[in-house]
């Protein structure tokens, strides 16, 4: 007898703390009307304790934020933050030894199912041009989901590629806590970024798919003086371009 399936979705501390984020997914998942449990709204993933090497402590924490998770009975787990989703993926199992008895997905492989399925419905907006920026922890640093955000945006929009894209794609300068820690650094990595990559492309609007990204862009974006540069993080965006 095949299980039914029960859909969690984990929403992750940068995206609860951001309101514009946080409505974004919300409203998307409303619009596709997907019935799920939220989760990590007031539960981190464990991954800033990992990052700041506290080892042990990450070890104790994660076995309980594992035990909460399964406690619903879930079968699949869907987050649109790339750290919770290497988190969950990856270091639970390999650094914790803790395997977890569900699925797990990042937003763009749950978004491109959709698609495919024909369970979202986008507009038509190829006169709308926007730039897509890889988020490393999907990318270069994770399984290289780089062709589901793309097919989902070239569904409704005309996707403009940087000359460093995919696995050459730049950080967007706040990963690794630096923006945590150094945040002017961070945020002025960010504004580089934009004036190398997106700038000479013509581009006034950027999507990514990282919560953590979209913030830095956007600060790096609001210090560009000569140009409005809109930063959407893909959830939010998709949210904006479907179809009630």
């Amino acid at each position: 007898m095949e299980t039914e399936e029960k859909l969690g979705v984990f929403f992750g501390c940068t995206t609860a703390g951001a309101p514009h984020l946080l409505k974004g997914l919300e409203d998307f998942l409303s619009k596709a009307k997907i019935d799920y449990v939220p989760m990590g709204k007031d539960l981190c993933c464990g991954v800033p304790l990992t990052l700041a090497g506290y080892h042990e402590e990450a070890a104790e924490y994660v076995k309980k934020v594992a035990d909460k998770l399964i406690s619903t009975g879930i079968t699949k787990m869907v987050t649109s933050c790339p750290h919770c989703y290497m988190m969950f993926k990856n270091e639970y199992p390999e650094e914790f030894g803790i395997e977890l008895p569900f699925k797990v997905l990042h937003f763009v492989e749950f978004a491109d199912e959709l698609l495919k399925e024909g369970k979202i419905k986008l507009r038509n907006r190829k006169d709308v041009r926007i730039l897509y920026h890889d988020p490393c922890g999907i990318g270069r640093r994770g399984p290289g989901l780089y062709e589901e955000p793309r097919r989902v945006l070239e569904s409704c929009v005309q996707v403009v590629e940087a000359d460093r894209n995919r696995v050459l794609g730049t950080c967007c300068g706040g990963g690794g806590l630096l923006r945590a820690s150094l945040p002017k650094l961070a945020v002025a990595a960010a504004k580089r970024k934009i004036q190398d990559d997106v700038l000479p492309k013509d581009a006034d609007t950027i999507v990514t798919s990282c919560p953590f990204c979209t913030l830095n862009l956007a600060d790096g974006a609001a210090e560009i003086a000569d140009k409005e540069i809109k930063v959407f993080d893909l959830p939010q965006f998709l949210a904006e371009q479907m179809e009630d």
